[in-house]
């Protein structure tokens, strides 16, 4: 079935303080566990579905290396089918994105660019002569990119 082109279905979806994005396609995403206290706002979407399925695990924690961990085990040990869960998870403060794919692996690239003070994270390099090409990393699958802005550090977590 797919998914209706609406602005209720746009990206990103939020619940106080989390912000939620997702590029895959998750099969049978209704059926993963969440809290039923969670709202949707979409037409039945697999990211919000996804995004839920974390929160559920996140909410209870507070502590960050937590958080990492429980993105960590509930997306490298994923038990229902998918194309890929590359996924970008913020509370405001901090960033976590993942790459994970089973298909496709050209198509469901996540690359970054480490600056002095932040981050760019895209689906492809940019092109910009404020750029070098050569500093674009890959991430590789089933890794996490942890980002903390003050003061600004990140960390790669491999699966």
């Amino acid at each position: 079935d797919m998914i209706p082109i609406t602005l209720a279905n746009t990206h990103p979806f939020v619940f106080n303080p989390w912000a939620f994005i997702h590029n895959g396609t998750v099969f049978q995403a209704e059926t993963l566990p969440r809290d039923p206290k969670l709202v949707f706002s979409s037409n039945n979407s697999d990211t919000e579905h996804l995004f839920h399925y974390l929160l559920t695990k996140i909410i209870a924690k507070t502590e960050d290396k937590a958080i990492s961990s429980i993105i960590v085990d509930s997306i490298f040990s994923f038990k229902l089918d998918y194309t890929a869960l590359n996924m970008m998870l913020s509370n405001g403060r901090k960033l976590y994105a993942a790459r994970c794919f089973q298909n496709y692996e050209e198509y469901y690239t996540l690359y970054y660019y480490a600056l002095s003070t932040g981050m760019i994270i895209c689906s492809e390099p940019i092109e910009s002569e404020n750029l070098q090409i050569d500093r674009w990393v890959l991430m590789a699958n089933k890794s996490l990119l942890r980002i903390q802005c003050d003061p600004f550090r990140y960390e790669v977590i491999l699966n």
